[in-house]
């Protein structure tokens, strides 16, 4: 499926009546988020102490005094409205195809894993060079540096207007991109923009990895996750909670004692019921191959099987 194909990329109601306003839920609550924190920020310059972004923004003083929070922070506060409509533009074009191939949660991790990438390589450099490099980083577009790194190295021929005009394929202007930022995180001139480039760089660099590792397959873990999921593990088969549950769940003790009730024996499940459920899970199979399955899917295959084989 190519990325016209898509119904938030299609052009809005040819009756004009409408405006194509769809966006999937962590798009659009990161798109109205980035709009709120905007307001909350010029509410303070106005009839505040003028110092939010003084906390908020990601600072060599803040590095400084150990603010390790100004990493998450910096991407919801931004230099201006321009600042912030170029965002909220690439945020529209690119957040929901790259949530339809991540899914919600691992689009959110992404967009902030790269975020505070493209933030420690910004922190790093001004750091070590404070006559060279920007006191002073704001702004979302490392996150979404990564996002369309994502997008560009999956859906490397959708088209993009370059400049609004110029059409381009998304794998070449990622290449644009990195080039871009490359060189002015090495030669940070004022020609530059003013823009954080090494915060765009460690960005592209993160949504590359975040490709690279097979992160955008659902059955590929995510560091830490496979641990996770042991130490959960472990919490549910303590003795403590083995006793709760048993507990809880162990029947009222009876005078007398009653015979079982002889165990009903299914009846095998009808060949359509079993189609109507295999079906999908073979279609997935033949259009993305064997690995794409997820442990649900390949677990409902196996019980399909043993039910048919009579295991």
């Amino acid at each position: 499926m190519s990325a016209a194909d898509r119904d938030y990329w299609r052009e809005p109601d040819p009756s004009g009546s409408r405006l194509n306003l769809h966006l999937p839920p962590v798009t659009r609550v990161l798109f109205f988020t980035l709009i709120g924190c905007f307001i909350i920020q010029a509410l303070n310059d106005v009839h505040g102490t003028g110092q939010l972004a003084r906390y908020a923004a990601l600072t060599r003083e803040g590095i400084a005094h150990g603010w390790v929070w100004q990493l998450l922070t910096f991407q919801f506060v931004h230099g201006g409205l321009l600042h912030l409509a170029g965002n909220l533009l690439a945020l529209w074009t690119i957040g929901g195809p790259v949530e339809s191939i991540l899914g919600p949660r691992r689009f959110l991790l992404a967009y902030l894993g790269a975020g505070i990438a493209g933030g420690l390589l910004e922190a790093v450099l001004m750091s070590s060079f404070p006559g060279t490099y920007s006191a002073r980083v704001v702004g979302a577009s490392a996150g979404l540096e990564g996002l369309f790194a994502i997008f560009a190295l999956i859906h490397r021929d959708a088209i993009f207007s370059f400049m609004f005009v110029l059409p381009v394929r998304a794998i070449t202007l990622y290449y644009i991109a990195a080039a871009i930022s490359v060189f002015f995180t090495l030669v940070p001139s004022g020609l530059g923009g003013g823009m954080a480039h090494a915060a765009h760089l460690g960005g592209l660099i993160f949504g590359t990895l975040w490709i690279r590792q097979g992160w955008h397959h659902d059955y590929q873990p995510l560091p830490g996750q496979e641990f996770l999921a042991k130490v959960l593990g472990w919490f549910r088969r303590s003795p403590k909670a083995s006793a709760r549950r048993s507990s809880a769940s162990a029947p009222p003790l009876r005078s007398s004692a009653v015979a079982p009730r002889p165990r009903k024996v299914s009846e095998p499940t009808p060949v359509t019921d079993l189609s109507r459920e295999v079906d999908p899970i073979l279609d997935k199979i033949a259009q993305h191959g064997m690995h794409s399955l997820t442990a649900a899917e390949r677990q409902k295959l196996d019980d399909v099987r043993r039910r048919m084989t009579g295991q």
